[in-house]
């Protein structure tokens, strides 16, 4: 619920940063000249990547999101992780007041 409350919350700025950096991308590779030769496939690559890139945080990271990040389970196994990362991130925090001692 959360996955999809957040995607909705976010999908017109990704819109329209990939509408943005399409429309920038896409006059470069219809350059003619040397440099139009030169940034062609430079420009399709960064247009390919940023289309690709828009479809994926559109519609991939959110499902990912759902699945991966879900309320750890009350069993045993559970607890045992959660005592685990507990005990990392407190030992992690005291290498760190150490190091920038």
């Amino acid at each position: 619920m959360a996955a999809l409350k957040g995607s909705k919350q976010i999908a017109s700025p990704i819109i329209a940063m990939t509408i943005v950096l399409a429309g920038v991308y896409a006059p470069v590779g219809f350059a003619s000249g040397i440099s139009g030769v030169f940034f062609k496939v430079f420009a399709y690559t960064l247009l390919g990547a940023v289309l690709i890139s828009g479809f994926v945080a559109l519609t991939l990271s959110p499902m990912m999101c759902a699945k991966v990040l879900t309320m750890p389970s009350k069993g045993s196994y559970g607890k045992k992780l959660e005592s685990f990362f507990y005990r990392l991130q407190t030992q992690y925090q005291k290498f760190l007041s150490l190091l920038f001692r």
